[in-house]
């Protein structure tokens, strides 16, 4: 509650702030407000120019509302649009998030952040998110034993 108090706060003072629109989204997603977290998300995208941070933090904030949307408010077959419409927004900005990347800092950023953040556990069961992790996950011979 403090963050989102505080992100709050600053996009109050700065509404061009993505960043904070930014965190202001994950903030939310933890809280459980998934839809005003996707929406701070579309936000924080929209207010300036997208980095890769701030399409990794939008990914993430996607990925968890995908999770949260799978059944709970709605039912049947709108239930599974909103989490497969939440989860192709997700992939769609990690696939961004790395495209922002220099070349070669991909595989070191899919090793020690994406395979390590749990909030992206929603999007591992896709097939494209297989085809991402084939092409920018170190070769076997690479990776840290």
């Amino acid at each position: 509650e403090q963050a989102l108090h505080d992100f709050d706060e600053a996009v109050r003072l700065d509404p061009r702030n993505a960043a904070a629109r930014g965190g202001r989204g994950s903030a939310l997603v933890r809280l459980g407000r998934h839809a005003e977290a996707v929406a701070a998300a579309r936000e924080a995208l929209g207010t300036g120019p997208v980095t890769s941070g701030l399409a990794y933090e939008a990914a993430g904030i996607f990925a968890q509302a995908a999770r949260a949307d799978g059944g709970a408010r709605t039912g049947g077959r709108l239930a599974l649009e909103v989490r497969a419409d939440c989860e192709h927004q997700a992939l769609d900005l990690l696939r961004q998030a790395l495209d922002l990347l220099p070349r070669d800092q991909r595989a070191a950023f899919w090793r020690n952040v994406v395979c390590r953040d749990g909030a992206l556990q929603p999007l591992r069961h896709r097939a494209d998110f297989a085809l991402l992790e084939r092409e920018h996950a170190p070769s076997p011979s690479a990776r840290p034993e």
